[in-house]
């Protein structure tokens, strides 16, 4: 019907512009105009929106708008949640056996405490004494300061006196920490304070100590 109309209208324009006009002065619009009409307005009742859901339609859609906007609002403006912060839980292990029996020194004071399983052992006097290693890095901050080295230095010759040997000597004999020396030998700077940081050596403080 709609190509029977559509074609009527192509033919009265290809005819011209007489026939339309007696059509339309007959008072009476043409079959096809009013066709067309009521499609339209059709299309009008029909077309979906607000107005055409009801009151119960509007005031659901309108009640969900509101809901997501106060949501919105309310994620918008909160605070920020508080933090807490919780230590990991920790759990102790007894395992069996006896302890070690370490060979401790027959002279000065020493103890040993691992981490995670406690106390090893002490021996010698328990009051409180001058840690021996905190004086070894005094001493060889004191000669870093009176004697520094350039990066990739080795620094000066330091010959090994009397001295330092008997010192050598007798820190073995009484299970001291020791770097071996042997008379006449010469070390530079950077091989003393190697042995006095790293090996711990009682010898390399009093040879440095002496040489400053």
């Amino acid at each position: 019907m709609v190509s029977r109309l559509l074609g009527s209208r192509r033919g009265a324009h290809s005819r011209g512009g007489a026939t339309e006009g007696r059509r339309l002065s007959a008072g009476r619009p043409p079959e096809y105009l009013r066709a067309a009409r009521t499609v339209r307005q059709r299309g009008r009742d029909w077309r979906p929106g607000l107005g055409h859901r009801g009151p119960i339609g509007r005031y659901v859609v309108l009640t969900v708008v509101a809901v997501v906007v106060v949501f919105g609002a309310v994620q918008w403006l909160r605070p920020l949640p508080s933090v807490s912060l919780q230590a990991p839980r920790t759990v102790s292990l007894r395992l069996p056996g006896a302890a070690p029996s370490l060979p401790w020194p027959t002279t000065g004071a020493a103890a040993l405490i691992e981490v995670g399983v406690g106390s090893l052992g002490s021996s010698g006097a328990t009051s409180a004494l001058p840690i021996a290693s905190m004086a070894k890095v005094l001493t060889a901050y004191v000669v870093l300061e009176d004697h520094p080295m350039a990066p990739g230095s080795q620094g000066p010759a330091i010959a090994v006196t009397p001295a330092v040997v008997s010192a050598y000597q007798t820190g073995v004999a009484t299970q001291q920490s020791e770097l071996q020396v042997t008379a006449g030998e010469s070390l530079t700077e950077l091989q003393a304070l190697e042995g006095l940081l790293i090996a711990s050596g009682n010898d390399m403080a009093v040879l440095l100590a002496d040489w400053d």
